[in-house]
């Protein structure tokens, strides 16, 4: 009888151990899509600024990304976030 009781809790824990480790999963695959989604509007931003610089400037040289563009927004970006997510 005592034997039969743990296996019975035994399986209930691993029931909502279960559940809980898809909920989580859920969650991380929602995070994934989103910083996708996030991702391609910002190539897309990239892109057109490139062609933007390339169209604008009749430079002889080529333009690098680095050289057109400055990182250190999504660096200030990273640290808000990070920011946010101690609090």
């Amino acid at each position: 009888m005592i034997l039969g009781l743990l296996i019975i809790i035994l399986i209930l824990y691993g029931l909502v151990l279960f559940w809980v480790l898809h909920e989580r999963l859920k969650n991380i695959s929602f995070l994934i899509h989103k910083y996708h989604e996030t991702l391609k509007k910002m190539e897309e931003k990239v892109a057109l600024l490139l062609s933007l610089t390339e169209e604008g400037g009749n430079r002889k040289t080529s333009v690098g990304l680095e050289d057109s563009f400055c990182f250190d927004v999504f660096d200030n970006q990273k640290n808000e976030t990070d920011s946010k997510g101690d609090k």
